[in-house]
């Protein structure tokens, strides 16, 4: 009798959370700079962090958040809403570093809504996604944030 393969069970949730990690550790980079008042240091962390944040939004909305919408459509418009927020905050925030008029204080109040952000999609979302995505589906989503991050740091920043 011939032994079927292993099949690799995929977690979503620690991935994503691990994603989250990188995104405030690239904040934290940013607010050593700020600390600094190393301005050119500040753009290039800047940039990265966008593209890495917007990339895991996208990622969850294209993937993730219309499954959930058809089971759970409060949770799902409820982190349709978080992501229109921080969207705002990441317009705001990028325009103030490009002017050199962004403030600490304001920078570690976006980590903190971040911080709330991830125990919002942790608890609704990625826990609801590890049991009902398919191994092949959970993998697919993990290229695409890869992908889509890529993408966002090759394509130039869109003027604010």
């Amino acid at each position: 009798m011939e032994r079927q393969p292993a099949t690799e069970i995929i977690a979503l949730r620690p991935r994503l959370l691990h994603d989250h990690e990188r995104i405030e550790r690239e904040l934290d980079r940013l607010i050593a700079a700020f600390q600094i008042e190393d301005q050119a240091q500040m753009q290039t962390l800047w940039t990265t962090f966008e593209a890495r944040l917007l990339a895991h939004l996208e990622t969850e909305e294209r993937h993730l958040v219309p499954a959930l919408l058809g089971r759970h459509e409060r949770d799902a418009r409820a982190i349709i809403e978080e992501h229109k927020l921080i969207r705002r905050r990441v317009a705001e925030l990028g325009t103030a570093i490009d002017l050199h008029l962004a403030r600490l204080d304001v920078l570690r109040s976006f980590i903190d809504e971040l911080h709330a952000h991830a125990r919002t999609e942790d608890k609704l979302l990625y826990q609801w996604a590890d049991a009902h995505f398919s191994e092949t589906a959970k993998t697919s989503i993990l290229a695409d944030l890869v992908e889509t991050f890529q993408a966002r740091l090759r394509k130039p920043a869109a003027p604010r």
